[in-house]
């Protein structure tokens, strides 16, 4: 048995094709759970109305990517599945998707496996499928990013699985735990990925099993994203390297780059106001002014402890 766990928020539409794509997978085994964060969107009666075979668990909050996801694998941890599926509810899967996951995973049972991402506008070009460690720039190093699909053929091993498509064992989850929920959005499946090699998984592509993501534009390059990425990239160093590496990661942080945003962000600030008062403005300006601001705002939240979601200014556009 296979359990499902696809996250919705205001995603309607995109939960509903990625829900029929699952109904044409040619795998029986299967059981779906949509766990809906707080929709109002109309999205619960929906998919009630749609996929009624479908378990679905309303939060009545947006509770975030771990958050919500939890909610639905404390769940599944009280059953007898044998494999738990992430997805993320803007993909489409192809048919064959859970023969080819299940394939690789009786041959490797000690291992987490991550979906061939493809755009889905762009078929033949992957997302990405993951990340390894980057020492020199104390970050991930995306791979696969933008390159084609087909120079990908055999497993390859990596730090970290995307969380758009996360297939794992039980058992992994049983022996490394749920998701962090501090993170709220993004850097959270590293988190876990980070934990589960610890634990001695390994983290593989499967490059069978294809799947196509419409990448959402509501977080492409905005300032909230900047904030999570910023924010939780310091929380994972913190979570995840002895003192003497992690002192190194945050100096060399906020010695570069924290100081270095602090001064993008005062040239911008004047520019703009400049341009205020001769009437030149431009809009774009106020983006950029306002991600390098979410990025020294996360700084201050992660110093001060504050974890969760954003500050509510960031989602306004």
């Amino acid at each position: 048995m296979i359990s499902v766990v696809i996250l919705n928020w205001n995603g309607k539409n995109d939960t509903l094709a990625c829900l029929q794509s699952l109904d044409n997978a040619d795998y029986q085994q299967l059981k779906t759970y949509v766990v809906d964060n707080g929709s109002t969107d109309n999205s619960i009666q929906a998919i009630q109305a749609q996929f009624p075979n479908v378990e679905l668990i309303e939060t009545g909050e947006n509770l975030g990517f771990a958050g919500g996801n939890n909610v639905a694998l404390r769940k599944i941890l009280q059953t007898e599945t044998d494999y738990i599926f992430l997805l993320n509810n803007d993909t489409v899967v192809r048919p064959d998707i859970f023969k080819s996951f299940v394939a690789r995973a009786e041959k490797e049972p000690n291992s987490v496996w991550g979906g061939k991402l493809c755009l889905y506008d762009l078929p033949d070009t992957l997302d990405h499928l993951g990340g390894i460690w980057d020492e020199k720039h104390a970050s991930f190093r995306l791979v696969g990013n933008r390159e084609k699909s087909a120079l990908f053929s055999e497993p390859i091993e990596m730090d970290y699985i995307c969380g758009a498509a996360l297939f794992a064992p039980k058992r992994v989850f049983e022996k490394v735990g749920l998701l962090e929920e501090k993170y709220f959005l993004v850097w959270e499946e590293a988190d876990w990925c980070t934990r589960a090699k610890r634990a001695g998984f390994k983290m593989l592509l499967c490059p069978e099993a294809t799947l196509f993501h419409k990448v959402s534009a509501s977080f492409q390059d905005r300032a909230h994203q900047s904030y999570f990425s910023f924010r939780n990239r310091l929380l994972f160093i913190e979570r995840n390297f002895e003192l003497k590496e992690r002192c190194k990661y945050l100096f060399r942080i906020f010695t570069k780059e924290v100081s270095k945003n602090y001064k993008h962000y005062q040239i911008r600030l004047f520019t703009r106001r400049v341009g205020i008062a001769l009437r030149r403005d431009k809009p774009e300006r106020a983006e950029k002014i306002k991600k390098l601001r979410a990025r020294l705002c996360a700084f201050r939240d992660y110093t001060l402890r504050r974890f969760g979601n954003c500050p509510n200014w960031l989602y306004k556009k």
